[in-house]
């Protein structure tokens, strides 16, 4: 099924401006959607300056063919091992809102992960704390490459 069919005529497009696109028309979440070059995965933050930057098999004057992938279920999950709750936030949270889910303790700064593009949070337990060194605490499941920030508090 062809999702979008488009020209690239400018320079310096951005890949995720191609999901935007995509996501608009389709009503798939953005997490959720993938642009592949041949067997490689783009980069949302990825810049087309040509066709050619791409594909080392691309021939001038014919199309480039990019695939569109639909990921099943969110980009990724968590679940803590000790069963207590634990949540994906899909944004950083504000200085005020609850850093754990059975604590009242409230953030007062956020430091540079305010600025993060497409940042997320996960609101965990302070009771997980107790998992013994040797153990794992949280699962993740990842769909995509992600960096993952451990944040540790200190008084």
């Amino acid at each position: 099924q062809i999702v979008e069919q488009r020209a690239i005529e400018a320079s310096n497009v951005v890949v995720c401006d191609l999901i935007s696109s995509i996501c608009q028309s389709t009503g798939v979440p953005a997490d959720c959607v993938r642009l592949l070059c041949g067997m490689s995965m783009l980069q949302p933050s990825k810049r087309i300056e040509s066709p050619a930057s791409l594909s080392a098999q691309y021939v001038e004057g014919r199309p480039l063919e990019l695939t569109c992938i639909r990921m099943r279920g969110r980009a990724f999950t968590a679940a803590a091992i000790s069963g207590r709750a634990i949540q994906v936030l899909p944004r950083i949270p504000s200085v005020g809102d609850r850093c754990h889910s059975d604590r009242t303790y409230m953030f007062t700064s956020l430091g540079g992960f305010v600025d993060r593009p497409s940042m997320h949070y996960l609101l965990t337990s302070n009771s997980d704390k107790s998992t013994p060194v040797g153990k794992v605490m949280w699962r993740l499941d990842l769909r995509r490459p992600v960096r993952v920030y451990l944040n540790f508090r200190s008084r």
